[in-house]
């Protein structure tokens, strides 16, 4: 399974990311109303597939700016920040908000 995966991935890194964003609103179309078919989920995958995409470039991208090249030295031994990790974000204390419905006449 692992080879299967890495031999997508090996087709994947190839893929243009400019023309994998003009598919990126017809897949989202496809997929954000779900519907119980194996067609929703192909789409659904090729939709994850364009997003991991992206989001790889991203990435890449922001790992160059900092500086990020192998057997480079950390200057200033500064920590670098781990783009795999999802962000905290800090809690806030806002109330909720209550909205009443109106109750539907009984006939």
């Amino acid at each position: 399974m692992e080879n299967l995966l890495r031999s997508i991935a090996q087709k994947l890194i190839h893929l243009d990311e400019a023309s994998l964003s003009r598919l990126w609103d017809i897949y989202y179309q496809k997929t954000k109303h779900f519907m119980p078919t194996q067609e929703w989920e192909i789409d659904f995958l090729v939709f994850t597939l364009i997003q991991a995409i992206k989001w790889k470039n991203r990435v890449f991208n922001l790992q160059l700016q900092q500086g990020a090249f192998p057997n480079q030295q950390n200057p200033a031994n500064q920590p670098k920040k781990d783009f795999l990790k999802p962000g905290i974000r800090p809690k806030r204390k806002k109330r909720a908000k209550i909205i009443s419905f109106p109750t539907p006449e009984k006939s």
